[in-house]
This record gives structure tokens, C-alpha cells and sequence, in this order.
């Protein structure tokens, strides 16, 4: 039994990985052809822990609505419907906050590089 939860947890790791690599490439691509004022707050502003975490999640409604990013997200909820689907709570998935994290690495990494650029 040992073996099997040392496997299954060595898969789970892996998938988070994956995610959160695929946001991070999602949102390098993001970050090159957003506009200023959404690259800012995404890389300034934006705090998934503090602006979108509520009861234990990160809740997707709140996500969907920003006054800034809600039109990015619906996007990528439209591309990817499965990604940002909420349980009964409206929380997103864990694997969806690993993406989320990795967007957001990547898009602060981007700002970083141009910010004293402009």
C-alpha cells in the first residue's frame, strides 16, 4: 500500500507541475500582447491569494468579474472550459490555481523585464 500512495503522489506533483507550466507558458504569451494598463495590474496589482482567495479557494466568479482581467479570464474559460470550472462552492480546482500561479509568475517575470523600459 506504501508503494501505491508513494506512486500516486509522485503523479500528483507531476500534474502540478504540468500546470502550473502550462500557465506559465500561457502567460508569457498573455504578457506580449496585453496592454499596458491590464500588464501592470496583472503583474502589480493582481493577488490571487488576497484578492480571489474566499472560503478556503480561489473563487471563479470573482476571477470572471475583475475589472480588469475578467475579460482574459472569460477567454481562457472559453478556450478551456474544463480549466476554470468551479465545484459547488465556486472554487476553481487546484490544479487550475497551479496554472493560475504560473501565469502569474510568468506575467510579473515579463513586467520585470519592461518596466524600466517604458
Amino acid at each position: 500500500m506504501e508503494e501505491i500512495i508513494e506512486r500516486l503522489k509522485s503523479q500528483k506533483k507531476a500534474a502540478e507541475q504540468d500546470f502550473w507550466e502550462e500557465g506559465h507558458k500561457e502567460g508569457a504569451t498573455w504578457a506580449k500582447s496585453a496592454d499596458y494598463l491590464e500588464l501592470k495590474y496583472a503583474a502589480t496589482t493582481f493577488d490571487l491569494s488576497e484578492d480571489f482567495f474566499k472560503e478556503g479557494g480561489i473563487h471563479r466568479r470573482l476571477l470572471l468579474e475583475d475589472d480588469i482581467l475578467g475579460d482574459s479570464f472569460q477567454g481562457l474559460d472559453e478556450e478551456r472550459p474544463s480549466l476554470l470550472k468551479a465545484n459547488e462552492d465556486g472554487l476553481i480546482s487546484t490544479e487550475a490555481e497551479n496554472f493560475l500561479n504560473g501565469w502569474l509568475k510568468a506575467v510579473v517575470g515579463f513586467w520585470k523585464e519592461v518596466a524600466f523600459k517604458l
